[in-house]
């Protein structure tokens, strides 16, 4: 990536170069300094090339603080069958599934891409019968938290967040969620 820094007159002040893959670097524009490093990617953690050469921060968006899980929704990705360790059923199957699928992340992880590709099947399919089975009845689907809205700006339909997700939040109550997973 390269970048220019103009001022409103249009007179360029500081070259920004650099990958996202290892850093960035500013330098004036009359390069009368070397340039300078601003930011430098982190150094990726032990068996990164297992967890898809996430950094640390990127490992972390996918764990539950303690306290989170009783408020978040079974919508939520971190609840993904296929997010959760092989060796155990997701925390929220604990008492009510009998069974769950191997994990699908840990399955590509683990070179057995064959039973990966199952289980991916699996979830689609189950959308795609859920879907089949709204058309069938003949109720449209209609997000819970966004809202259908005529924009005057752009002159078109835009969804628009609508608040009730922090209002079922705070209720934990996710009765109208959908069965995703």
């Amino acid at each position: 990536m390269t970048g220019t820094v103009y001022d409103k007159e249009g007179n360029s002040h500081f070259i920004l170069k650099g990958k996202w893959t290892e850093g960035m670097t500013l330098q004036p524009s009359d390069k009368s300094t070397p340039p300078k490093v601003i930011w430098k990617r982190n150094d990726l953690p032990p068996e990164a090339s297992r967890q898809f050469e996430f950094t640390s921060f990127a490992i972390t968006l996918n764990e539950i603080p303690p306290g989170l899980e009783k408020k978040m929704p079974p919508t939520d990705s971190r609840r993904r069958i296929d997010m959760v360790g092989a060796s155990q059923p997701p925390f929220f199957c604990l008492k009510k599934c009998k069974s769950f699928p191997h994990s699908l992340q840990r399955l590509y992880e683990e070179g057995k891409v064959g039973e990966a590709q199952t289980e991916k099947e699996r979830l689609e399919e189950k959308q795609r019968s859920a879907r089949r089975l709204r058309e069938a009845a003949g109720d449209e689907y209609l997000p819970l938290f966004f809202t259908k809205v005529f924009d005057q700006d752009i002159q078109q339909e835009v969804w628009v967040f609508n608040d009730l997700y922090w209002r079922t939040r705070e209720k934990a109550d996710w009765s109208k969620s959908p069965d995703v997973f």
